[in-house]
């Protein structure tokens, strides 16, 4: 396994129609690779595209060269899935599984009703260790 990187993970939601609200959340923190055994869990149809895909794109992006062969693949793949004959070391050149333990997270959301954009920040006690406590969370300024 490779070592722990950083990680900043951003989620935007958004619609700005009276009566309607926009989200977006920041967590930032380590992400550590764990086991193959979390990529069970997957649904079979995306971590299906995922096998297909990991080959293709060794290099980087692969271009879609032809959509029907890679559906076939993907339905291959899907079966073999979920009749268990998928070899480990298809997942394990496919696929790497990581966790994000969060330092700190942020929540930005507003709308059209809100008289300005409300931010919450939720930090660890101790800064760098994603096993301390959560401090209470504060609101930040918007901007």
């Amino acid at each position: 396994m490779s070592s722990d990187l950083p990680i900043s993970v951003a989620y935007v939601e958004g619609k700005y129609r009276a009566g309607e609200v926009c989200e977006q959340w920041r967590c930032e923190g380590i992400a550590k690779e764990v086991g193959q055994e979390a990529a069970a869990s997957a649904p079979a149809a995306s971590f299906a595209q995922i096998l297909v895909s990991a080959p293709a794109g060794k290099e980087g992006r692969a271009k879609m060269t032809n959509r029907d062969t890679f559906l076939d693949d993907v339905d291959t793949a899907k079966l073999s899935l979920e009749s268990g004959t998928t070899t480990q070391k298809t997942i394990e050149d496919s696929v790497a599984v990581f966790e994000c333990q969060p330092l700190r997270v942020e929540l930005l959301i507003g709308g059209p009703d809100f008289s300005m954009w409300e931010r919450v920040e939720w930090k660890r006690a101790v800064d760098g260790d994603v096993d301390s406590d959560w401090l209470t969370p504060q609101k930040l300024m918007p901007y």
